[in-house]
């Protein structure tokens, strides 16, 4: 007998190493978000990584649900980017990370929150 298995497509890491880092304060209005991410089974998937932001109070969490945009890498392990713009002074943002590869294989990463610096 002869036994033959179908490699397992995993889904992509977890956003991780996130910049601001979690709970940070004196954040720019208009900061560059940043974070590791990747194709977790090494075959270079390209992923789709979702970006979500809301404002909220900074002592209550909040799971955001805005969207503010999305794009798409191939490769590894790598360091990812992206920016957002005109936020208010003062405010707490809670941010967080979908990713999902071209087999739809999705993981969503952990909320972080920073506050940003009072700008005049």
């Amino acid at each position: 007998r002869i036994y033959v298995s179908a490699a397992q497509d995993i889904a992509p890491f977890a956003a991780s190493n996130p910049d601001p880092a979690d709970n940070e304060t004196d954040v720019a209005l208009s900061p560059a978000l940043y974070w590791d991410g990747g194709d977790a089974n090494g075959d270079s998937d390209n992923v789709t990584y979702t970006v979500y932001m809301d404002s909220g109070n900074c002592s209550q969490a909040v799971d955001p649900v805005t969207q503010k945009g999305s794009f798409t890498e191939k490769g590894g392990v790598i360091r990812l980017q992206f920016t957002v713009q005109n936020l208010t002074k003062l405010t707490c943002y809670y941010w967080k990370i979908k990713a999902e590869d071209t087999d739809n294989n999705t993981t969503m990463g952990p909320v972080w929150k920073f506050k940003t610096m009072n700008c005049k």
